[in-house]
């Protein structure tokens, strides 16, 4: 059974944490004593199990003592993130100004909205610096010569325009965004020209768009992600890179975005160090890692943090065919490979270090182990998203049946496999010399042909690898670095 309390509750740092315990000792014992057991008890509990509390506490009011809680819960975070975000300090001035507007202290309350004003203007509040100018029509008509009124609202209404179209541009470049985000989570790479020639004209439309227009710094930092995004999905890792760069170099100019949006400069930087890592720019990891390690995130957003970074430090083990090391580091950290939340949510991180574990484990020939991930992977990834990865997992899977010697289970996997590909129009250049290859493998179990079989086919590879489409089929699992020092007898 779900309940959005437990997730809440569960989603607390230990800071907001020691902070709500704080709060709550300050309140008097007979009115804490009962929301401060429910929430004990929901933290305790892994998986919800609501008839289990109601066994402790009982089952009278039991649903207005849920809400009182998050009530508290609630009050608890407004005070403690008080004052951290620019908005609500915005917020404060104006809070400020009504109240002196009210009062008849225009004075001390023009001061309150300039510094509103000076805020929303520094750190490009646009909404805020909209309610701003119209909240201050009041004022004007209290305080401002006759003559000079007409002028002053007149300078307002100028300015509402410019606001807005910075406010469109703003949002039409997040409306692309999330579309490139969502592309992400259902597409490794554009292995298509078509769709890839679609994805490269959809932002060179919106660059057209944005061209020498002054938008917010943060419609900026949006526009270089789905930019790096489109050129990393169309296999341009070098043109990837240099936009990740740029937008980093926007959060440094403004680096209070850096707190507001910790979580997209945290995938900006994680970007940045998964394409150092394939580019074999090995120098610029640490300073990434250090600014990696220094993000301040919360909750669910700290467990992601945390994923991203596990990935990137196996994957430059990889990198460097540091297996045993790699090996040391899986087995200490204990990361959980697949779940449901990682299925849907972190799919790509996900897979990077499912295949990157897979690649330890082949290395090392642990092939048990192999063979459970591979299967596990299999039977629980929904095969129309990331179909790339399903597809080169189904072939690996082959690949071990015929290292162990299960020559009829191979063959009735690659049949299986050709049919897939066949049913999902994924008859690509990789697919097709890879179906060859594995055909010949099957049918010739000679030794000596099956290696000549796997040489030529490295060849192969490591020429398709000059491409864009190669680059982008062996980026998770770089098939031909295995099947160099593969040996299909025991």
């Amino acid at each position: 059974m779900q309940s959005d309390l437990h997730t809440f509750i569960h989603s607390l740092s230990q800071n907001e944490k020691r902070y709500f315990k704080l709060q709550a000792s300050l309140g008097f014992e007979e009115s804490r004593k009962n929301y401060w057991h429910l929430y004990e008890l929901i933290l305790g509990q892994r998986n919800y199990n609501e008839q289990q509390i109601k066994l402790k506490l009982g089952s009278t009011r039991f649903a207005q003592q849920k809400k009182h809680l998050e009530e508290k819960l609630l009050d608890s975070l407004r005070s403690f993130h008080g004052g951290k975000s620019m908005v609500e300090l915005v917020n404060r001035e104006l809070s400020n100004y009504h109240i002196y507007s009210t009062k008849g202290l225009y004075k001390r309350a023009g001061k309150c909205l300039k510094r509103a004003e000076e805020l929303a203007r520094r750190f490009e509040l646009y909404p805020e610096l909209l309610r701003i100018l119209e909240d201050s029509i009041p004022l004007i008509t209290q305080t401002a010569a006759p003559k000079l009124i007409r002028e002053q609202i007149q300078i307002i209404r100028q300015e509402i325009p410019i606001i807005q179209e910075k406010m469109d541009l703003s949002l039409l470049i997040q409306q692309e965004y999330l579309y490139f985000i969502t592309l992400n989570k259902e597409n490794e790479f554009l292995r298509r020209t078509e769709d890839a020639q679609n994805a490269l004209k959809l932002v060179e439309q919106l660059e057209n768009k944005i061209c020498n227009k002054s938008i917010p710094a943060i419609a900026k930092c949006y526009f270089q992600y789905l930019t790096g995004l489109c050129f990393f999905l169309c296999g341009r890792f070098k043109e990837s890179q240099k936009a990740f760069r740029e937008e980093l170099q926007v959060f440094e100019q403004f680096p209070m975005l850096k707190t507001a949006y910790a979580d997209l400069y945290n995938r900006s930087l994680g970007n940045n160090a998964l394409l150092a890592i394939s580019l074999n720019q090995i120098k610029q990891l640490d300073s990434l890692f250090s600014s990696v390690s220094l993000i301040d995130l919360t909750g669910t957003s700290n467990q992601t943090n945390d994923l991203r970074n596990y990935l990137l430090r196996l994957r430059l083990y990889v990198k460097q065919a540091n297996w045993f090391n790699a090996a040391q580091y899986i087995q200490a950290n204990q990361i959980a490979l697949i779940t449901s939340e990682h299925q849907s949510s972190l799919k790509t991180e996900s897979d990077y270090i499912l295949f990157d574990t897979l690649r330890v484990y082949l290395e090392l020939h642990e092939y048990r182990k192999a063979r459970q991930l591979l299967h596990r992977f299999l039977s629980e990834t929904d095969a129309t998203l990331k179909t790339d990865n399903y597809v080169m997992a189904r072939i690996i899977f082959v690949l071990l049946h015929l290292q162990q010697e299960e020559t009829e289970l191979a063959e009735s996997e690659w049949k299986s496999l050709k049919r897939f590909i066949r049913k999902n129009n994924r008859e690509l250049t990789f697919e097709t010399q890879t179906l060859k290859f594995l055909s010949k493998l099957i049918s010739n179990p000679s030794p000596e042909k099956q290696q000549q079989t796997i040489r030529l086919f490295v060849k192969e590879l490591e020429q398709l690898k000059s491409k864009p489409e190669g680059q982008m089929t062996l980026f998770c699992f770089d098939l031909s670095d295995w099947l160099i020092g593969l040996k299909l007898t025991n």
